[in-house]
């Protein structure tokens, strides 16, 4: 189970705030060409951050968040207010994966990060959308499943700079000195490129079953 299994809970949650964009008037295409903007800035401050400079890590999360929200929103304004189209879909899409890409290219490249162990991510979460969206392409359908989704690598991405500051402020929970956006990385990168996996194996199983006499 993925936290996509959430979803109708989170578009509930967002309601009021689609809501009050429908009623502004403000296009669902604007939405994600801004969510997109602020995950860029989110991702260069965590490029720049530094132990020195840990309350950036903290910015850096609040607009990923931010970022991460306004994704969220782009499509249910469209439906909301009956403007789905293919070109939003694709915009949407397209986006996400510059956002995932860029946010993990700032860790990947700071002072956080071994950089193998970012770009090993990367891989894995690219890797994990392609095979969602290949599955749909074959006919399988779109494939959310796997250990780990978007909205759980954006939890992470999300949570991990703010216990890294809590951590700081508070060495003592653990002494030894563990870096959290270490860690974090390291389970996407181990955690995507299972989903992956997974992913194939589950639409190659389907594919084959079909196949057969």
């Amino acid at each position: 189970m993925t936290l996509h299994d959430q979803r109708g809970r989170l578009e509930r949650a967002l309601a009021p705030f689609v809501d009050f964009c429908a009623k502004q008037g403000i296009h669902p295409n604007t939405l994600t060409v801004l969510g997109l903007v602020i995950t860029i800035l989110a991702a260069a401050l965590f490029y720049v951050s530094t132990p020195e400079q840990a309350w950036l890590l903290l910015v850096g999360s609040g607009l990923l968040a931010l970022g991460a929200m306004l994704d969220s929103m782009d499509g249910l304004l469209a439906r909301a207010t009956d403007q789905a189209s293919p070109l939003g879909d694709y915009l949407d899409h397209a986006f996400d994966r510059f956002a995932d890409v860029l946010v993990l290219l700032g860790f990947t490249f700071s002072v956080w990060v071994p950089t193998e162990i970012g770009l090993l991510a990367i891989v894995g979460t690219l890797l994990t959308s392609y095979m969602g969206t290949q599955a749909q392409a074959v006919g399988v359908g779109r494939d959310y499943g796997g250990l780990m989704g978007r909205a759980d690598r954006l939890f992470v991405l999300t949570l991990a700079p703010v216990a890294e500051v809590a951590l700081q402020a508070f060495p003592w929970v653990l002494p030894f000195g563990l870096n959290l956006v270490y860690v974090a990385i390291a389970w996407i990168a181990i955690a995507g490129n299972i989903t992956a996996l997974q992913r194939f194996w589950a639409s190659y199983k389907e594919l084959a079953e079909d196949e057969k006499p």
